[in-house]
C-alpha cells in the first residue's frame, strides 16, 4: 500500500473521529443547557455540568497499573507455555533455566 494512500486514510478517519465527537459533545451541550434553563424553576441552585449528564470514552483516562517485576515474568512464562511445542522451544529452555 502506497504511504500517500495511508495517510489518506488516517487522515480521513481522524476527520471523521472529530466530527463524531463534535456532533456528541453538541448534544450533551445542548441537554445540559436545557436541563438547567427547565430545572432552575423546579430545584433553585442546581445545575448541572456536562460531566454530570455523560462522561465519553474518548474523555476518561485510565489509570496505569503498575505490576512488579515477579508479576511481570510470570505473565511472560505463562506466555511461553501458551506457544510449546510452535517452534518456540529455544525460548522456553532458555526461560525454565533462568527459573
Amino acid at each position: 500500500m502506497p504511504i500517500e494512500f495511508r495517510y489518506a486514510l488516517v487522515y480521513a478517519n481522524q476527520r471523521e473521529e472529530r466530527e463524531f465527537h463534535l456532533k456528541y459533545e453538541i448534544a450533551r451541550y445542548t441537554a445540559t443547557h436545557m436541563w438547567n434553563c427547565a430545572g432552575k424553576s423546579v430545584k433553585k441552585g442546581v445545575t448541572l455540568t456536562e460531566k454530570d449528564i455523560d462522561v465519553f470514552p474518548w474523555e476518561k483516562t485510565e489509570d496505569a497499573q503498575i505490576q512488579s517485576i515477579d508479576n511481570m515474568k510470570m505473565q511472560l512464562i505463562n506466555i511461553a507455555n501458551t506457544f510449546k511445542g510452535k517452534g518456540l522451544k529455544k525460548t522456553e529452555r532458555k526461560i525454565e533455566r533462568k527459573q
